[in-house]
């Protein structure tokens, strides 16, 4: 692919190269890198006018922020605490315990592949689920 850009961008390499093909199909190779060449404008456009709605909306995020006596780092702390909540959220949801290999007291939540201390026992030691609920 280099070597097409240094044709491409080099006049007298161009020529050179252009000098092979007939001045229709040329005028068709025209047309086509005009296509390209809108095609590319407008995507220029779009991206800029994304970038400026962004910046735009950033800076209406800050202006509210400021007027409510808000810092960034409050978001990160308020962020962090949520985090923690869904982590408890998630603890709760255990539904079962039981002990690891390494003699550990484990929880599952009944969601997802069962821990194999508890498919074991239940296929090989006859034991119920219900043996396992917290």
């Amino acid at each position: 692919m280099p070597d097409f850009f240094q044709i491409f961008l080099d006049e007298k390499k161009l020529r050179k190269a252009v000098s092979v093909i007939t001045l229709e199909q040329l005028k068709e190779g025209v047309l086509k890198l005009e296509d390209v060449i809108t095609e590319r404008r407008i995507q220029e456009d779009i991206y800029i006018k994304q970038r400026a709605e962004k910046i735009k909306r950033i800076e209406e995020v800050k202006s509210l922020m400021a007027s409510d006596g808000l810092k960034l780092s409050d978001l990160l702390i308020a962020d962090s605490s949520v985090v923690t909540a869904s982590a408890k959220k998630e603890s709760e949801t255990d539904m079962y315990h039981y002990i690891d290999q390494l003699g550990q007291r484990q929880t599952w939540s009944g969601q997802g592949r069962m821990p194999f201390p508890i498919k074991n026992a239940i296929e090989g030691e006859r034991k119920s689920l219900d043996d396992f609920l917290i």
